[in-house]
């Protein structure tokens, strides 16, 4: 592809005549030849006397190396603000490769070149030996503009352990699909322009749609959790006893937080602000509602259920009058004994084995 000019420095009125490879060229009678083939070339100059005189060189035109680019398979040329696309070129042994972008030299080398931004690309193989050079088809890379996502937290992003904070995206693009992420993980089942976090963690969105249906991420938003006492209830005994007993429920943390004694999820009258213990002497699900003083958070414990078993009601039955002489027989009977444990008793005094459901009584006393 290259010119070699060759010239005459002195031909007077000589005849000229050249040749390539001991073969006369046709019509070359001036004192130059453009030269475009390889080959032995030979210049002759005579006189009127059929004198003449020659001179040779060797021309050689070293092939020139094929440039060419190759797309990934099926790729096209545009990419998405972010993305990018890979340029491959497979220059042959001793050949050098460097592109260009928009016709300039821009520092990059080598078989394979990510393209990130939009530009006229094309490669330039050199040989190493001749300096021959060949540059490649250009290619025009286009990239369409990523959807601008912004990530907007609605509250404080110090949370308490049961409370979450809302985040909300803003975008350019309507009908976009979202996607979001804590801790670089997808968010099963998030797929709106809103997210309600409950968990610490680091959460950012992505949205996908607009020209090309390109994808934008949103800065990222840092979730923490306030640390707080776990507050549960000890009761001090058992918690089923008989009417009239009590237990104490008593809160694992005394200090740091105020407290709201709850019976059946209902606050108890005059058990708000009270202390870490409270007497439970009727039957129902008690739970303590507590408020962390340094960072207003709020938790309810596990309920405590405590059942108060009614007393058995005893009624004697007998027949005829209570005052009977001596040697006369009276028989007391227990009219609704059921599954109960019966025990006789005579002027507070046990009567040994007396468990039956009824007693004979033939002597004066209490019974």
């Amino acid at each position: 592809g290259e010119l070699v000019v060759l010239r005459v420095s002195n031909p007077g009125s000589q005849l000229i005549q050249w040749e390539r490879n001991g073969q006369i060229i046709p019509g070359q009678n001036s004192d130059s030849l453009s030269v475009t083939t390889s080959g032995n070339y030979t210049v002759r100059l005579s006189n009127s006397l059929g004198c003449a005189g020659i001179a040779s060189v060797q021309i050689t035109f070293n092939p020139l190396p094929s440039a060419l680019i190759q797309l990934p398979p099926g790729a096209g040329t545009t990419i998405c603000s972010g993305d990018s696309l890979q340029l491959t070129a497979n220059p042959p042994s001793g050949v050098v490769a460097f592109w260009l972008r928009n016709g300039s030299p821009f520092g990059q080398s080598g078989n394979v070149l990510t393209v990130n931004q939009a530009g006229l690309y094309r490669v330039v193989f050199v040989n190493s030996t001749s300096q021959c050079r060949d540059t490649s088809q250009s290619i025009q890379v286009s990239a369409n503009p990523a959807p601008s996502v912004v990530l907007s937290p609605g509250g404080p992003l110090s949370i308490c352990p049961t409370s979450s904070v809302l985040l909300s995206c803003s975008t350019n693009v309507s009908g976009g699909v979202f996607s979001w992420f804590r801790d670089g993980s997808v968010i099963s089942g998030a797929n709106g322009s809103n997210y309600s976090a409950s968990l610490p963690g680091s959460y950012r969105v992505v949205v996908q749609g607009g020209v090309g249906n390109c994808a934008g991420s949103s800065n990222t938003v840092i979730v923490t959790q306030l640390v707080v006492p776990v507050v549960n209830i000890l009761p001090n005994g058992p918690t089923t006893f008989c009417t009239g007993g009590l237990v104490d429920l008593q809160s694992t943390v005394s200090s740091s937080v105020l407290y709201r004694w709850l019976l059946n999820n209902d606050t108890i009258a005059g058990a708000v602000g009270a202390g870490a213990i409270y007497r439970a002497s009727t039957s129902g699900s008690y739970s303590l509602r507590t408020t962390h003083i340094s960072t207003g958070c709020i938790s309810t414990t596990a309920p405590v259920v405590v059942t108060v078993v009614q007393n058995p009601i005893a009624i004697l039955n007998f027949s005829g009058s209570i005052n009977r002489c001596v040697g006369e027989l009276v028989v007391l009977r227990v009219s609704n004994p059921g599954s109960q444990l019966i025990q006789w008793e005579r002027n507070g005094q046990i009567i040994p084995g007396q468990n039956s459901d009824s007693l004979s009584v033939t002597t004066s006393g209490n019974y």
